[in-house]
């Protein structure tokens, strides 16, 4: 990562659950090789590396001849991109999904357009293994063309593919692909036509789907947002039979965020404020659509949508998925690849989110500062109970106890960069504090 862009974009921020006191991080990742939106992107967990891979998409033209096949693989350990194979038969298209399932990456659906404008709707699936960065034979093909569909796994085993747009309306599809038997099936038919959306975004928490947003068909003047969060319920014994409800709620009127799972919860990332076409300008004439930047949950509780008020991102939307990183201390890593940003241009910034698990339920404090910058290094006043070491993607590098009163970081031991302080204070609060190698 370039030190000067991190510095300036670093953002911690606490906010808190029931059980713990959790950090809100925000780190810009080096520029992607080029602009991309509405590309399609899945993350990759080989061994210790984490990697999110970036499918198709359109470039900052924002015309037909600008939407393309480029594909690219980020390595979060080295912060570096490079060119995989562009997707194969040949056809540029936008509103695809990627989903992992058993290590291997389906790329489904999206649209194709022609160079008159004319739009056409895909049915290919393509197979991508990450352990060799190639491509497998493609896949049995979907059994209604579709795209701008919502596209979630269920345990591992099971790919749904819910709604979205084929060619010239919105369907009422459940489309299930099976990896293991390269097999489709129709799950039971979405309720009525407030469900049937492209656009939309959701996630599977256990045997749960969410879905929020979308546009619904052409009402004479726009395609127009729906605000609905719709919940599906997964017979585990017979997965094709879903139990659906709906409810409307404002909050849930976004189109073409990103979708994820954490604490066992759904959240929603970014998205534009009103549906638009692929150059960004809303259906309704109204102009360049505006980018969220708030995170939405499901609230169990409430039974709606809220909104996280003091964690935000970068505003951003035209998003086909994230990558998305489940540390083992529950800690989450969201990274964002291209899509548009506040002024609905397409950008070749990438950011990763992240909620670190600090544990217990403490507020933050910012207490007197334990580091001492000195010529060859930083000297740390280890506090009672030790400290740990953070880089800027919120892993752990190091923990130290409390058996020398003072700890030395020398600077030629680190990357350049910026690292993170987490300790007890004298008052037990839980503290941070940022640090700066050179």
């Amino acid at each position: 990562m370039k030190f000067c862009r991190i510095c300036a974009s670093i953002v911690f921020t606490l906010f808190f659950t029931t059980a713990s006191a959790q950090l809100w991080n925000s780190i810009s990742l080096n520029d992607l090789p080029a602009k991309v939106s509405n590309n399609a992107v899945c993350g990759y967990q080989s061994n210790s590396h984490f990697y999110v891979y970036s499918f198709s998409g359109i470039d900052s033209s924002k015309v037909p001849s600008g939407i393309n096949l480029n594909s690219y693989k980020y390595s979060s350990s080295f912060d570096t991109w490079t060119s995989i194979p562009p997707l194969p038969n040949g056809l540029s298209r936008i509103a695809a999904s990627a989903s992992l399932v058993r290590d291997k990456i389906y790329i489904i659906g999206g649209y194709h357009v022609a160079q008159n404008g004319n739009e056409t709707s895909l049915s290919h699936v393509h197979i991508f293994d990450p352990e060799s960065d190639q491509y497998l034979s493609d896949g049995s093909n979907t059994l209604i063309p579709i795209d701008d569909h919502v596209q979630v796994v269920w345990r591992d085993s099971l790919i749904y593919v819910i709604t979205g747009w084929s060619n010239s309306n919105n369907v009422s599809a459940v489309q299930v692909y099976n990896p293991s038997t390269d097999s489709w099936a129709f799950a039971n038919n979405l309720p009525d036509p407030s469900y049937r959306v492209f656009g939309a975004a959701g996630t599977i928490v256990e045997d749960t789907i969410y879905y929020i947003g979308g546009a619904g068909n052409w009402n004479g003047s726009t395609f127009p947002l729906i605000p609905e969060v719709r919940i599906g319920i997964i017979d585990p014994n017979n997965p094709l039979m879903i139990s659906w409800q709906s409810m409307v709620d404002s909050n849930a009127a976004i189109y073409r965020a990103a979708a994820f799972t954490y604490n066992n919860k759904a959240h929603w990332l970014g998205g534009g404020k009103n549906s638009y076409n692929y150059d960004g300008i809303a259906y309704d004439g109204s102009g360049l659509v505006e980018a969220s930047d708030l995170i939405r949950y499901f609230d169990t509780q409430a039974q709606g949508i809220g909104i996280f008020g003091n964690c935000k991102t970068i505003p951003v939307m035209d998003l086909r998925g994230i990558g998305v990183d489940n540390a083992n201390d529950g800690s989450l890593f969201m990274y964002v690849i291209g899509g548009m940003d506040s002024l609905a241009e397409v950008t070749s910034k990438g950011n990763v989110y992240s909620i670190l698990n600090l544990g217990g339920s403490e507020v933050l404090e910012e207490s007197d500062p334990i580091a001492t910058y000195g010529l060859n290094g930083i000297s740390i006043k280890v506090p009672d109970d030790g400290f740990q070491l953070m880089d800027v993607m919120g892993r752990q590098i190091k923990q130290v106890d409390n058996s020398e009163s003072m700890y030395f970081l020398p600077f030629q031991m680190y990357k350049t960069g910026v690292y993170t302080l987490l300790y007890r204070d004298a008052l037990g609060r839980v503290s941070s504090e940022k640090l700066i190698m050179f």
